[in-house]
C-alpha cells in the first residue's frame, strides 16, 4: 500500500475518517451510512490507506487539536442568547479539515471506483494533488 500521505510503501494501518477521540464525545453517533453502497453499519467509518508512523506520529497531533477544541466549544449545551467568543488556531483548523477531507474523499473514491481498471491512477493524481497543498498551504509533513 502507498500511504496516502508520505507516499512510501508501507503496511496500511486504519486510520477514521473522523477521528475516534472526536467520535468518543458524542456516544451517540455510532453509525455509519455508506450512500455509496446504500448500507448503514455500526461502527466508525475507515480507511487503510495510512502508514503507521504518519498515522501514530506526523498526523496524530491534529486530532488531538480538534479533540480539544471541539470539546471546548460544541459539547456544551448554550442559550440563544449566549455570545460565545472561540479562540482557534487557524493554521491548525485548515490542517483539520484538509484532513477530513482527504481522508473522506479517499473513502468516497474506494466506494465508487474500486471496481474501475482506472481507480488507481485516479487516486494517486488525486492524492498527489492533495499532498502537494497539504505540504505547500500547511506544511503538514
Amino acid at each position: 500500500m502507498i500511504c496516502a500521505y508520505c507516499g512510501k510503501e508501507a503496511k496500511g494501518t486504519k486510520e477514521h475518517i473522523i477521528s475516534c477521540a472526536i467520535l468518543d464525545l458524542f456516544p451517540e453517533c455510532y453509525i455509519t451510512f455508506d450512500d455509496a453502497r446504500d448500507k448503514i453499519h455500526l461502527g466508525d467509518p475507515m480507511v487503510k490507506d495510512v502508514c503507521a508512523g504518519c498515522n501514530n506520529n506526523k498526523i496524530s497531533y491534529i486530532d488531538s487539536y480538534a479533540k480539544g477544541l471541539i470539546s471546548k466549544y460544541f459539547t456544551k449545551k448554550y442559550d440563544e442568547d449566549d455570545k460565545l467568543e472561540i479562540e482557534y488556531d487557524y493554521t491548525m483548523v485548515q490542517k483539520m479539515l484538509l484532513k477530513y477531507v482527504m481522508i473522506c474523499a479517499h473513502a468516497k473514491m474506494i466506494a465508487r471506483f474500486s471496481i474501475k481498471k482506472y481507480s488507481i491512477t485516479l487516486w494517486t493524481y488525486m492524492m498527489k494533488y492533495l499532498r502537494k497543498i497539504l505540504l505547500f498551504y500547511v506544511g503538514l509533513l
